[in-house]
């Protein structure tokens, strides 16, 4: 007979059975996706670039490295100096050992100006520290292309790791080369800066006031309402000012002082300000005069214009002889020596004006209408000053003057277009040609000077075309010309000694009076060491380029000369506007193929190197999904054997 629930048994006998064969199937199939993902990974498939090419056999890289004081702020709690070299060691971390690199900065070190394997890179990278040289992107990346344009292999690459300050972020299209800009800069902006200093006059004098103007500039985010601005001279404190600078705004504060000596005077100004500090200092030097010793030489009666502007100030010792009563030996004693309607020059007088001329003295040639051309022009012509030549007698008016000149360029902020120029009834042509080496600083509309001016030695010849009378010409009543004209010329027969000099700034300087040195090079000492400069000679003229061979800011004197010049060095302030340029501007700016722009720094730049060049790489992914089969494979056996014992938990 046949049991009632037989049946039952046989049902789960035949379920069991596909369970079982429905699981083997299941764990088959994850075992076989997982070895094929397994495969796979060991295979490194990529999904190509865009960009990439036929994969290359050899890759020449070039990275920069702004290491300018801007990258000296913070990004949480790191410079960002710091952060690019992190960012230049993770870009060489994406290429081969056998690659070949460049390592560029600011500095522009001989060293760094060929390709070297990555340990060498990786090695001068560790040596790269902060310098006050300031370049623009696209002095950088024209000196990048040029490394690049020398190597032999397939595949090229520039990166640039910078702040991307607007004022020093240039970029000409050049599609040519693949540029990757990595922008870092810092959330929070503060700094404060000295930008510049000067004197509101142009000669300072011994026992009487000088006045510095001093600009402060507030680059930051927020006002700043209790600076402290500091004067030292000569080490003693001479100024102090409280200063309230709106944000992004600046103040010109001035410092009244006055010094009794007169030696070369070190001046420092000085805030406190953090974290950038390169510009919280301000060196300037300057030597006060008694007074500028000027001479008139006259041919007949003397000029009461001249007279009368010379006489009337202190900054002069102004002296008059005629010319026939003249000591020549004691021309060597004047800074400045005035030749009025002066109607004939001797030979010994011709001799000694153009010693003094050769060592340093201005002469101004003011001519009169009687006078022996031959001998006034044999002088210019010593001096290669060009001559004189014919007379005109017609009426002639000035039309232009040349703003540029030393003469002008501190006199006007801006030349007023309704400015009245003189004129001249009578007056001589100034012949410019052949040897003379003259400059136009008023000029007649037929385009020949009314004055000229002309180096020679360590010295200036200045020529007028018609004497100064006001029967002849209005100039010598036209105070708003008249005066600053001659007073700067008064004022540059002074040695000439910048009160500053900007490093990096190709700046040459005249060394007033130079100890024979011979074959041993002329050198500058400061605090900060002591280096030698740029040096040219012309005759007895020497000047030295103190801005590009020397890194560090300070007063230095130059040992070579005989009163001790001194020179002051400054760090270029244009790393001081911490204004930059986001990713988003950057890729706005420079919207083109081969710009890209590399915005995420928080990642490990590597990767994203390694996929710009390779493609995306699948090998990672591959591994996970073999582990999630592997485990997908175990999870499902033990969920079938659990749903088994379920089944036979029922049968009974």
């Amino acid at each position: 007979m046949y049991f009632t629930n037989v049946r039952f048994l046989k049902n789960i006998q035949e379920e069991t059975a596909t369970k079982n064969r429905l699981k083997h199937l299941l764990v088959l199939l994850t075992r076989l996706l997982a070895i094929t993902f397994l495969v796979f990974a060991f295979a490194q498939p990529f999904i190509p670039s865009e960009s990439a090419e036929s994969k290359p056999t050899s890759r020449a890289v070039s990275i920069y490295i702004d290491n300018s004081f801007s990258m000296e702020t913070m990004q949480d709690g790191k410079r960002l100096f710091d952060i690019a070299k992190e960012k230049a060691t993770e870009i060489a971390d994406a290429y081969k050992v056998d690659d070949a690199f460049q390592l560029l900065t600011n500095d522009f070190e001989a060293g760094h100006q060929h390709l070297v394997n990555k340990e060498a890179f990786l090695q001068m990278l560790a040596q790269v520290n902060i310098s006050p040289e300031v370049k623009t992107t696209d002095e950088i990346l024209k000196r990048q292309k040029d490394i690049l344009n020398r190597a032999d292999e397939e595949q090229r690459s520039i990166f640039v790791i910078s702040d991307f300050q607007k004022n020093n972020t240039q970029i000409t299209p050049d599609s040519s080369y693949q540029i990757n800009l990595v922008p870092i800069s810092s959330k929070n902006i503060r700094n404060l800066s000295i930008d510049s200093a000067w004197f509101i006059s142009p000669v300072q004098l011994i026992n009487q006031p000088s006045s510095l103007c001093v600009r402060v500039h507030n680059y930051g985010t927020e006002d700043i309402t209790n600076a402290t601005l500091n004067l030292k001279i000569q080490d003693q404190v001479k100024g102090l000012s409280t200063l309230q600078i709106s944000a992004g705004a600046f103040i010109i504060d001035t410092l009244n002082f006055t010094v009794n000596e007169s030696n070369w005077q070190r001046g420092e100004l000085f805030i406190q300000d953090y974290p950038v500090t390169f510009d919280d200092i301000f060196y300037f030097t300057y030597k006060p005069v008694a007074q500028i010793p000027v001479l008139t030489i006259n041919g007949n009666n003397a000029n009461a214009y001249l007279t009368s502007l010379f006489s009337g100030t202190d900054v002069f010792a102004y002296t008059q002889q005629q010319a026939n009563q003249l000591n020549v030996s004691e021309l060597d004693g004047f800074n400045l020596v005035v030749l009025n309607e002066v109607k004939s020059i001797s030979s010994g007088l011709s001799e000694m004006l153009v010693k003094a001329v050769n060592n340093g003295t201005s002469v101004v040639v003011i001519p009169a209408l009687d006078m022996d051309e031959n001998s006034i022009n044999t002088f210019l012509s010593a001096c290669n000053a060009g001559s004189f030549g014919e007379l005109i007698n017609t009426k002639r008016t000035v039309s232009k003057i040349n703003s540029e000149h030393a003469i002008f360029s501190e006199v006007f902020e801006k030349i007023p277009q309704n400015i009245t120029l003189p004129f001249a009834n009578k007056s001589f042509i100034i012949n410019t040609s052949g040897r003379s080496m003259s400059d136009g600083v008023m000029l007649f509309s037929d385009a020949i000077p009314f004055l000229a001016s002309n180096n020679y030695g360590s010295g200036k010849v200045y020529l007028f075309s018609s004497p100064l009378q006001n029967t002849v010409t209005d100039f010598p009543v036209q105070g708003g010309i008249f005066v600053p004209v001659f007073f700067r010329i008064a004022v540059l027969s002074q040695p000439e000694s910048p009160l500053f000099v900007t490093i990096g700034k190709d700046i040459w300087i005249k060394v007033h009076d130079v100890i024979a040195i011979g074959d041993k090079p002329l050198t500058v000492s400061g605090a900060a060491g002591e280096f030698i400069p740029g040096l040219r000679r012309s005759g007895n003229k020497v000047e030295i380029n103190v801005g590009t061979n020397n890194k560090a800011s300070g007063i230095f004197v130059i040992n070579e000369s005989t009163d001790k010049q001194e020179i002051a060095l400054n760090y270029d302030r244009r790393e001081s506007n911490l204004t930059f340029y986001s990713a988003k501007d950057l890729e706005e700016l420079f919207n083109a193929p081969n710009v890209r722009i590399i915005s995420n720094t928080s990642q490990n730049l590597a990767t994203a190197v390694s996929q710009f060049n390779e493609g995306k790489a699948l090998w990672k992914i591959c591994i996970i999904l073999a582990l999630a089969f592997f485990s997908f494979r175990s999870t499902a056996y033990k969920v079938f054997t659990l749903t088994e014992k379920q089944m036979h938990a029922l049968t009974y």
